[in-house]
């Protein structure tokens, strides 16, 4: 059913991190409402995202130079251009003409970069460093693409994040942006495991056909007319709407894990977020809490926030609990 057209800017989506918004984007996706993100991009455009989709794409089809290319060193392996030419044979970028997949036994248009790669480092168009360092990176996909037959498609998502060393980077910068970055991934192994419940026979080609086209269908922040505006509670400061919805408000997410591993002016500065978040409703608000959530490939359990309480928004009554001793 198609949603009947609303004024812009009637709603927000509030969340305490940028991860959170894939799952509604996707439900707003499927019900063919126009959203727009404040102070971000589309789940599906972000970079560590697109590389990750890479890693899989080439997992399935080693000869998609586009994808090939984007993941040499992404993280930094110390492989230049020239070294990647060389190996080659300086042999030019080949684009796909299909969405993914299409050659999945060989490469329309020559030699495939995968191709020529092999072929320079098995006839020494490359040597010393640069082709222990190349030969390091096929070796890595190779057992990648062997470890993918025998593991479910969270499974090869999950683990293509952690072998290719990408997720050990993020961690070492350990900076506020890293750890952004690490949720979102995060969040793409919880899509990963959502198809396969969802998908009669699901295959990681599939999953990642699916995830390519939606991150084609991305146009960056999306229009500034739209009905749904998504944004983190950071970026809703000065601004406000009619209707306020905001998202996981638990125990780990809001206040984050980081405050509560933190001091008190850590969980202080989350309080003060989240009286941001509820301050930005005109008319009316929503907050949402699950039972369960999907963390690296594992469900746990979140209790309510206690900023809930605090506010007044839930407390120490039950169903028995008379209506004019509810507050």
């Amino acid at each position: 059913m198609r949603a009947e057209p609303a004024a812009p800017r009637q709603t927000a989506v509030l969340y305490r991190t940028n991860a959170q918004s894939r799952l509604v984007e996707d439900l707003l996706r499927r019900a063919e409402i126009p959203y727009h993100i404040v102070g971000n991009i589309r789940f599906y455009e972000r970079k560590e995202i697109k590389d990750a989709l890479a890693y899989l794409k080439v997992i399935v089809n080693p000869h998609d130079d586009v994808s090939l290319r984007r993941i040499i060193n992404a993280p930094p392996r110390g492989i230049g251009p020239r070294s990647i030419e060389k190996a080659a044979g300086a042999a030019p970028p080949q684009e796909e003409e299909e969405t993914l997949f299409t050659h999945a036994e060989g490469h329309a248009g020559g030699t495939s970069l995968w191709s020529g790669l092999n072929e320079g480092c098995a006839t020494g168009r490359l040597t010393g460093r640069a082709l222990e360092k190349m030969q390091t990176f096929l070796d890595l996909i190779d057992r990648m693409r062997a470890n993918a037959g025998s593991e479910d498609v969270a499974g090869i998502v999950h683990g293509a994040i952690g072998r290719s060393g990408y997720l050990r980077k993020l961690e070492n910068e350990n900076s506020d942006e890293s750890v952004d970055r690490i949720e979102n991934l995060m969040e793409l192994v919880a899509a990963a495991e959502d198809y396969q419940e969802a998908a009669e026979r699901p295959t990681l080609a599939d999953f990642v056909n699916r995830q390519s086209l939606l991150s084609e269908a991305d146009e960056g922040d999306g229009p500034n007319d739209a009905q749904v505006w998504l944004m983190t509670l950071h970026a809703a400061k000065g601004l406000e709407f009619p209707t306020v919805a905001i998202a996981g408000v638990e125990e780990g997410l809001l206040p984050h894990q980081r405050s509560l591993d933190g001091d008190a002016a850590a969980l202080e500065e989350e309080r003060r977020l989240f009286y941001v978040g509820i301050t930005r409703a005109m008319d009316r608000l929503v907050v949402t809490t699950t039972e369960q959530r999907r963390q690296w490939g594992s469900v746990k359990s979140l209790p309510e926030s206690r900023f809930l309480e605090e506010a007044g928004l839930i407390g120490p009554w039950d169903a028995d609990t008379p209506d004019d001793q509810i507050p």
